[in-house]
């Protein structure tokens, strides 16, 4: 049996998906509750594997109370919910231990898969929210070069847009063949490029070269 927890002011939306939850056979539903007395008695005495969480309860500090679960309860999965795409408040949950988060416009059926994936050990996003965290790793991934690409010009050390890519990734200790399947090269080609490494910040040997990298 799925003991679920529900945290969540009584509206609509959370009375809903408790009805829908209870209606499987094995998912046993608590609440809503938005009482931290009342929520902190139910993770004691009650034995549950997932907290659904609205992240945008006004009476609470939804954060601060995911935290405090995810410390104290570390089997416990925490789904969080919202019906806003803030990009900053999906870091701060995923930042503060939210297992997985989802859109309250996630169809039913979707919830009840994404429970079963993180009760086994996988992540699970609504799609918009999945489009937001990616787009968010190639804006993270652009900085990185933007910024490393400056570092290199200061040092008055040049390299090809593809030599930067080579580079970041050595410094982050990646193996020539793990960086060819990143980058999508031959390894002899990521083998080459690496000697253009050597070449330009006049080192002999690989560790050298990271360590260097590293400090620049």
């Amino acid at each position: 049996m799925i003991n679920i927890l529900i945290i969540d002011r009584k509206r609509l939306f959370s009375e809903g998906i408790g009805v829908f939850l209870s209606k499987e056979e094995n998912m046993n539903v608590f609440g809503p509750e938005e009482s931290i007395k009342s929520i902190k008695n139910t993770l004691a005495n009650e034995n549950l594997q997932v907290v659904l969480i609205n992240s945008l309860i006004p009476t609470l500090n939804v954060l601060e109370l995911t935290s405090y679960i995810s410390s104290k309860y570390p089997d416990i999965k925490i789904i969080h919910y919202t019906s806003e795409l803030d990009e900053d408040l999906i870091i701060q949950s995923i930042s503060h231990g939210a297992d997985s988060i989802v859109l309250e416009t996630v169809n039913p059926t979707h919830l009840i898969q994404s429970i079963h994936a993180i009760i086994n050990g996988a992540t699970f996003f609504s799609r918009e929210i999945t489009k937001l965290l990616a787009a968010k790793i190639r804006d993270f991934e652009f900085d990185e070069k933007v910024k490393f690409h400056r570092k290199l010009t200061e040092h008055d050390i040049h390299l090809t847009q593809r030599e930067i890519d080579v580079a970041i990734l050595v410094k982050k200790g990646y193996a020539n063949k793990v960086i060819a399947k990143k980058l999508g090269l031959s390894e002899g080609t990521v083998k080459n490029y690496v000697s253009e490494l050597y070449r330009a910040f006049e080192k002999d040997n690989r560790k050298e070269l990271i360590n260097h990298i590293r400090q620049i």
